[in-house]
């Protein structure tokens, strides 16, 4: 389960193409999107779903703001695992686990240092760097600047996309 501790667009998630790719004993077996409901999709051949909830945990039913985007991949073998978590403007993070006798759950979260929206300039880190590039681009409106600073995806660069990266 991705927990989205700030407001995002679904539509932001989608354009910032977040997902989530699988590894077994350092292989991968592929990657979901995360930004798309998905049922019925395989990764490394078993089977795997995607479903997007809102922030009170309850189906999102077409709504453009999830609370919640949960990933589910059935059948793996016992063994050693990594999910590993990217997306254009989030500090990649990896979590590893193993499976032995029972299944796993784990939860990550865009505002708990695990899985963190804000890194604007791609170095790996949400620093003070990028609250400086965001600062000089608040209030702008050009497209170019709304695809790197706007964190929520409300159309604009304000005080919510620089409180989101603080």
């Amino acid at each position: 389960t991705l927990r989205l501790d700030f407001p995002q667009r679904l539509e932001e998630i989608q354009e910032r193409n977040v997902r989530v790719e699988l590894f077994q004993d350092g292989q991968s077996l592929g990657w979901l999107p995360l930004g798309w409901e998905e049922s019925g999709a395989q990764v490394g051949g078993f089977p795997a779903a995607v479903a997007l909830r809102n922030e009170d945990g309850g189906e999102l039913g077409g709504g453009s703001w999830p609370g919640y985007l949960d990933v589910t991949v059935e059948n793996l073998p016992q063994g050693e695992y990594a999910l590993e978590f990217t997306g254009e403007g989030y500090v990649p993070y990896t979590q590893r686990l193993t499976l032995r006798d029972y299944s796993q759950h784990v939860t990550l979260g865009t505002g708990d240092g695990t899985f963190t929206l804000g890194d604007v300039d791609g170095d790996g880190a949400v620093s003070r760097r990028d609250r400086e590039l965001l600062s000089e681009a608040l209030g702008s409106g050009e497209r170019r600047d709304l695809d790197q600073f706007d964190l929520d995806g409300d159309g604009e660069i304000g005080v919510v996309d620089l409180a989101y990266l603080t």
